[in-house]
């Protein structure tokens, strides 16, 4: 069987295009390689060791192997440390990328790194062919991308090659043929999604975004046996969370008590956290960068994230945070933002079995979340603060929390108000959630678009606890 004893999946994947020593702009690096008649080209195989946890909102990396020609760097190159990464969102853009990056030794006996992305983005103009086959490709000297640049290009997928790329599929870990089967659809209909809602979103009045949360809140151990009471949240938000705007957002915040009684704070907000996994499922929790303590007030921004220097309310420090757990799942909470009392009244019996012909996903509008009661089984946070640093142990038996994998699905426009609160008390082994959804009402100088939203709020608002 594969890893964890589900199955992978393996293809290979041939691109080839021009490169030029010296460049650093892809399109001047490719019109440049081709009147030097410089090619690049790699073939690499995928692999993917496990589908399920791969389509996961930390996944969607796999392993690359295989090799590289780069004239003059040398010829069929074998690469090593090959990473692919799927739809991943770039933490600039929040734009879907497919990466593809490996380390590999040339002729001279020197140390390259190759780098290069696809931008998985719905211009103006359709074109889902170009970007899945244009890879903006540098090479960089030494053994990453912190290194000086060797040269820039574009590399491309010839489309004549697809029928050999979807031969070459092989499910791996199992010799079921369900299984298989199931594997290969499992794939096929994660890429078509990120495709769908990418896309086909300016003809589709449905978004869907995925998310993972997790909440702690209990005590933890510092030297000298010291115990002080902690909370502690993170979670990955997937593209178009919570209201259909296209951004991505990943979050982390931690809240230790001190011994004269106040309270040190450290929070990240930012479209994505490079050290950050999240598997409620499995179990684990790990964060490995910057956190930024709090010292005047009670929020940060990701605005003042990304300023040229913090503002001096904040004090960038190194964290990392490992957690094991154990995820009780509980019956899954849906709230069909379409069956809400009141709202299929409204619709014609006729009008509504045409639109559900047209668009059956809006059977599934609405929130869908498994919640899961968190037992910590051990956890470890170490922040080098400059005020001196700091090594906290998670008291299980004093700690819990709560965890949710869950998804919206509901209407671009009216955009969706969502809610969120969570309070855990360890002595009670209590948690209580509630969440509040509700159309964002933003246009109050327009009484007539201000009543159709109000009206449309009246079949997606909820109140779940």
């Amino acid at each position: 069987m594969g890893a964890n004893g589900r199955a992978g999946l393996r293809f290979t994947e041939e691109m080839a295009g021009y490169l030029a020593e010296g460049e650093t702009g892809f399109e001047e690096g490719e019109r440049t390689g081709r009147d030097r008649d410089t090619p690049c080209a790699f073939g690499v195989t995928v692999s993917i060791d496990t589908v399920e946890e791969f389509v996961k909102l930390s996944g969607r990396k796999a392993r690359l192997t295989g090799t590289v020609s780069c004239p003059p760097l040398g010829k069929n190159l074998p690469i090593r440390d090959g990473v692919f990464g799927l739809f991943r969102p770039d933490p600039d853009t929040a734009k879907r990328h497919m990466t593809y990056s490996f380390a590999f030794t040339g002729d001279d006996g020197k140390d390259y790194f190759l780098s290069g992305f696809k931008v998985i983005y719905d211009d103006p103009r359709f074109d889902v062919l170009e970007d899945m086959t244009k890879l903006f490709t540098r090479i960089y000297r030494g053994d990453s991308e912190e290194g000086p640049v060797y040269g820039a290009g574009i590399l491309r997928f010839k489309m004549w090659s697809l029928p050999s790329m979807l031969r070459s599929f092989e499910v791996t870990g199992t010799r079921n043929p369900v299984t298989k089967f199931r594997t290969l659809s499992r794939f096929f209909s994660f890429c078509y999604g990120e495709l769908r809602d990418t896309y086909l979103k300016k003809v589709s009045p449905v978004y869907h975004s995925n998310y993972e949360n997790l909440v702690l809140r209990g005590r933890l151990a510092a030297g000298g046996g010291e115990e002080r009471e902690f909370f502690f949240f993170s979670g990955i938000h997937d593209k178009d969370f919570p209201w259909g705007d296209e951004e991505v957002f990943w979050d982390a915040g931690l809240i230790i008590g001190r011994a004269d009684g106040g309270w040190d704070r450290y929070a990240l907000t930012d479209r994505t956290a490079q050290g950050l996994k999240l598997d409620v499922e499995e179990g684990s929790y790990e964060y490995q960068g910057p956190l930024y303590r709090i010292l005047d007030g009670y929020q940060l921004a990701r605005s003042e994230l990304h300023k040229s220097s913090l503002p001096p309310g904040l004090r960038r420090v190194e964290a990392r945070v490992e957690i094991r757990f154990r995820a009780e799942a509980h019956r899954p909470v849906d709230v069909p933002f379409a069956l809400a009392p009141g709202y299929r009244e409204k619709i014609s019996p006729e009008f509504w079995d045409r639109v559900r012909e047209w668009h059956p996903q809006l059977e599934t509008l609405g929130w869908h979340m498994t919640p899961y009661r968190v037992r910590v089984e051990e956890g470890k946070i170490r922040l080098e603060d400059p005020s001196g640093p700091g090594e906290f142990s998670m008291v299980g038996p004093r700690t819990m929390g709560e965890a949710e994998v869950a998804l919206f699905s509901n209407f671009r426009w009216p955009k969706l108000y969502y809610n969120y609160f969570c309070a855990l008390s360890p002595e009670a082994r209590a948690i209580y959630v509630k969440v509040r959804s509700d159309v964002l009402r933003g246009n109050r100088k327009d009484a007539v678009i201000d009543r159709i939203q109000q009206e449309l709020g009246r079949g997606i608002g909820r109140r779940v606890t």
